[in-house]
């Protein structure tokens, strides 16, 4: 089903295919895919294909590429789509990037008295901050609530997931 749509189109199929909004006669080609891999929710092969789709040709990040995302993100915050144009490459591809070169203080093994203290300050403001901003609170796990990548942002010496 997914290889007669590829043929259809043609040899732009694949481009058409990464941008269909921009296409009105591909509406839905998104369904017809999934109905190729029953077993995978829809949003997953959508965000699986867009990275494939959108890897560039060249997968390796030079070191000048990944200090020109330091400068950016410095400067401009996060903003991915700015900089992937900048660079060619995909807003996933430069976001999964920064998350792998952002922290050059990152430590490992046993925390730290200051650490623990300063995680239950951040993780303690977060969630007083939200619980003011949410009007009905669902009661699912409070961890599932906190912003664990501002989080880590802010500890500066720990990733998100070791702090959640």
């Amino acid at each position: 089903m997914a290889n007669n749509l590829l043929k259809q189109l043609g040899e732009k199929g694949l481009e058409m295919i990464g941008s269909c909004s921009k296409y009105p006669e591909l509406k839905g080609c998104w369904d017809d895919i999934a109905k190729s891999l029953p077993h995978r929710p829809h949003e997953a092969i959508y965000h699986r294909a867009r990275i494939l789709l959108y890897r560039s040709a060249e997968r390796k990040w030079t070191d000048d590429e990944k200090e020109q995302i330091r400068r950016f993100v410095e400067s401009n915050g996060t903003d991915w789509k700015t900089l992937a144009r900048e660079l060619g490459k995909s807003e996933i591809h430069v976001k999964d990037t920064w998350r792998r070169i952002k922290p050059k203080n990152l430590k490992k093994g046993r925390w730290t008295q200051d650490e623990h203290q300063n995680l239950f300050d951040l993780v303690n403001l977060d969630l007083r901050l939200k619980a003011h901003q949410i009007k009905n609170p669902d009661h699912r796990l409070l961890r599932d609530n906190i912003s664990w990548e501002a989080i880590s942002d802010k500890l500066t010496t720990r990733n998100h997931k070791n702090c959640c």
